[in-house]
């Protein structure tokens, strides 16, 4: 027990010590708690991991190739497409669909990443 009962001194330990359940109890909370404090820590705020745009790529003319992309497509008669590529020239989309022909356009890798052409119309 404690070294007051070896003594002959009896105390109650009632409310005084932590049952294994309650410790139990205790200790994940806090495990959860301070798990739970990472999610508003301040970080920067990014989307991209550096897999950016052309620079020129609103240019008249200018044509690139979003590539393999999960494609959701805001108009109900292309559809949507677990993996394709969506070309564009200008400002303009011109298709959508799987294994695009794209003539000596831009590529930009999209694996892993959710394309959703005509979301924002600029």
């Amino acid at each position: 027990m404690c070294r007051l009962c070896d003594e002959g001194k009896p105390q109650d330990h009632a409310g005084s010590q932590l049952g294994r359940r309650d410790f139990l109890k205790a200790s994940t909370a806090t495990a959860a708690a301070a798990a739970g404090m990472s999610l508003f820590a301040a970080r920067p705020a990014r989307a991209d991991d550096g897999n950016e745009a052309p620079a020129d790529s609103g240019r008249r003319g200018r044509r690139y190739v979003i590539r393999g992309g999960h494609v959701m497509s805001m108009d109900p008669r292309v559809g949507d497409f677990a993996q394709a590529d969506v070309l564009v020239e200008g400002k303009k989309i011109l298709a959508v669909g799987p294994n695009l022909r794209a003539g000596g356009a831009a590529e930009i890798d999209a694996r892993g990443k959710i394309v959703m052409p005509g979301f924002i119309d600029t």
